[in-house]
């Protein structure tokens, strides 16, 4: 599960890595970088409140098809079901974004 020690050295790892980056050459570089990333940031209570819904509705087959990480190799799985399901979240977080009361709560930049 997300528990296993595998899970815990790899999330460090991952940290670290992203820890170690130069944002400030990559901002120069990338212009566009820190305002997609803001915008992520912004809506990330919505993708956190949401992504489970998305994940149940890929994973039991109720859009047509099913979506794991195991429907096809778990490397490319993984990644499509990862970026599915966070582009979804952010459809979600923009169509939400207009309604007065979400938008009192959350920010979405």
């Amino acid at each position: 599960g997300n528990s296993s020690p595998n899970v815990l050295l790899m999330s460090i790892a991952v940290f670290l890595l992203l820890k170690s980056v130069d944002y400030g050459t990559f901002n120069e570089k990338v212009p566009v970088f820190p305002r997609i990333t803001g915008w992520i940031a912004s809506a990330s209570f919505t993708i956190y409140l949401s992504h489970p819904i998305i994940l149940e509705l890929y994973q039991g087959g109720m859009l047509g098809f099913r979506l794991n990480a195991m429907t096809i190799h778990p490397l490319i799985g993984l990644s499509v079901t990862t970026l599915a399901t966070i582009a979804i979240c952010l459809l979600f977080a923009l169509a939400l974004s207009p309604v007065p009361v979400v938008r009192r709560f959350i920010n979405y930049g």
